[in-house]
């Protein structure tokens, strides 16, 4: 459902095409936000099962991709997918604060939605938020059971100047 806003959003012009902008690479997020599970659950568990906890970090491990829409960001991870618009609050040309918030699925099914703050300096990316996830699969479509989840992210890529628009 909110991929399918972003999308009418696009088709209806909401969001603006940045002009000569590609689909490009943007950064690695070593802690995603999205899910959020790791820091929240598997992280206290390093000592006891360091091997599941490592495997778990490396699954949440996501690659990020900034589109040809202004703020519009796609990523991915072996744990989960998301589609995360960025805007602008507070900008200059080395850092800046946004206003974050998007759709997150699993294996492209639909399982939830995230929103928070993120601060860009230079290559690094440092964001902030809430993510409510449900325990729906598409072996059990169901998105009756939710968890909301503080989320803490990190993130480092190329150095772009923060989008003032």
């Amino acid at each position: 459902m909110p991929a399918a806003l972003i999308a009418l959003a696009i088709l209806g012009g909401a969001l603006e095409r940045e002009p000569d902008a590609t689909f490009a690479f943007d950064r690695i997020d070593l802690i995603s936000e999205d899910p959020g599970t790791w820091l929240n659950y598997d992280v206290h568990y390093f000592s006891v099962f360091p091997t599941s906890t490592t495997v778990r970090w490396v699954s949440q491990v996501k690659a990020v991709w900034r589109t040809p829409y202004r703020g519009l960001h796609i990523g991915a991870s072996l744990r989960s997918q998301s589609m995360v618009l960025e805007v602008p609050l507070a900008t200059t040309e080395k850092h800046g604060f946004y206003l974050t918030g998007g759709a997150q699925t699993r294996l492209l099914l639909p399982t939830g939605l995230l929103g928070g703050l993120a601060w860009r300096y230079g290559p690094v990316r440092i964001g902030t938020g809430i993510s409510a996830v449900s325990t729906a699969s598409w072996s059990h479509r169901s998105w009756t059971h939710w968890q909301v989840l503080p989320t803490l992210g990190l993130g480092i890529g190329r150095h772009h100047a923060p989008s003032t628009q």
